[in-house]
């Protein structure tokens, strides 16, 4: 028959597999045994399953088996350890998995010192040592085949950031193979549910635990998860992020959905070096441009459009389109004869009626066709739409009017301060105008 083989130092204490919440390693963050449970609910899955584990310590064998109790009109299997009953039953973890009462015993030997983790078909025991013999089944040798999905042994680093490593997936093809797994100290801490295909795998040393081992805050890991990945100084990860970012990734939603709402985010440099001579463009806008326009560009979400620009500034947004970001507001340059005259007529009227206009007034295209016109208060400038010219010269001077008094006094629209702005700005016109001291 074979088995595998968990061999480490030092000679386990029988204390250590029937005293519940023993635990010598709860003040060490180095070690990700603390709970006092782990071997307990090994050995109850375990001998659930019908796979009695064999245990020694040193050259003893500690044997394991169980007696016959009833409680509440229920029998149970009160596991025994070296003929002494325990308070344990073989109903423990009832929702776990293989991997994980394996990842129990694993977890203690890499606390104490990993020796051997084999697949063998003998039984042996060396002095000074633990050994544990898991025998095994169809399910077993399946998760043993697998174990790198749970184990991180020899997973290829792309990069470090503060201590947490991004990780290189297994080369797989199936659905299990691209869920996300996050490891700390190379044990698996979460389940890898469907609907969360990642890149990446991680390793997360500093990853807070529950007693079943698994992540004990999905929130902060997140918001760490996505600080990781912003500071990653490899050109490649980042490559594959942009690349990827709006498809239905881990990443993509990590990103997208956390980083707007983390205030005090930043990108390191190497996401500058990647974009490199490429330019930023919300994916919704793309329909907004030309074929011609859209070479070179990098399609993003609108939250990592706006975090990207943030970070990095007007110098890696598309020429071929600018943006508000206070009003959220995509436009692009507008230029026609047809416009131009009508823009020196409206001003032409302006000027007869002695009412100066001190701002740059430009034409343009808005992304948002119910959008006639645009005021950028910090740049002293107005913004209108090339639709607004087939309404006539009327509705582009109150167009104009409009976005003035926005610039001028640095109020919004359906206001009161705007209502009040305006009639102000009336007002002062008649008096000086006709010279009235009201």
């Amino acid at each position: 028959m074979n088995y595998i083989l968990i061999r480490s130092k030092g000679e386990i204490q029988v204390g250590a597999l029937k005293l519940m919440g023993a635990s010598t390693k709860r003040d060490d963050e180095n070690k990700i045994g603390m709970f006092g449970s782990g071997n307990k609910y090994a050995i109850s899955y375990f001998m659930r399953k019908g796979l009695k584990p064999i245990i020694f310590s040193g050259k003893e064998e500690i044997k394991l088996g169980t007696e016959k109790e009833m409680f509440s009109d229920k029998v149970f299997d009160v596991i025994t350890i070296n003929g002494d009953k325990t308070s344990i039953t073989t109903e423990m973890g009832p929702k776990w998995d293989l991997w994980q009462a394996l990842r129990e015993f694993y977890s203690n030997a890499l606390d104490e010192g990993i020796i051997e983790f084999n697949l063998v078909e003998d039984i042996s025991f060396k002095e000074n040592s633990t050994s544990i013999f898991i025998p095994t089944n169809e399910d077993v040798f399946t998760l043993w085949n697998n174990r790198e999905k749970y184990f991180n042994t020899s997973r290829v680093v792309l990069n470090s950031v503060n201590g947490s490593l991004i990780l290189e997936k297994p080369k797989g093809f199936n659905d299990e193979d691209r869920m996300l797994s996050i490891f700390k100290q190379t044990i698996r801490c979460n389940k890898g549910e469907k609907g969360t295909e990642s890149l990446f795998d991680y390793e997360i040393p500093k990853a807070e635990l529950n007693e079943e081992r698994l992540i004990a805050s999905e929130f902060f890991l997140k918001l760490s998860m996505a600080r990781i990945l912003r500071e990653t100084t490899s050109v490649d990860v980042v490559n594959q992020l942009l690349e990827n970012i709006n498809e239905n990734s881990f990443e993509a939603n990590l990103l997208n959905n956390t980083t707007i709402n983390d205030p005090g985010y930043t990108f390191s440099e190497t996401w500058r070096e990647a974009i490199g001579h490429k330019k930023i463009i919300p994916a919704y806008a793309v329909a907004f441009l030309k074929i011609s326009d859209t070479m070179n560009l990098i399609m993003l979400s609108n939250n990592m459009y706006k975090c990207l620009k943030k970070a990095f500034g007007n110098e890696i947004v598309s020429e071929h389109i600018k943006g508000s970001e206070s009003d959220n507001m995509l436009y692009k340059d507008y230029s026609s004869d047809f416009s131009k005259q009508m823009l020196k007529e409206v001003g032409q009227f302006f000027t007869e009626c002695d009412f100066f206009i001190p701002y740059t007034v430009d034409v343009v295209e808005f992304e948002n066709t119910s959008t006639y016109g645009l005021a950028l208060v910090d740049e002293k400038r107005i913004l209108i739409d090339k639709k607004s010219f087939d309404k006539g010269k009327s509705f582009v001077a109150n167009t104009i009017m409009e976005e003035y008094i926005h610039v001028k006094y640095g109020v919004g629209d359906e206001t009161r301060a705007f209502q009040e702005a305006a009639i102000d700005e009336f007002l002062t016109y008649m008096k000086k105008k006709n010279a009235y001291t009201l």
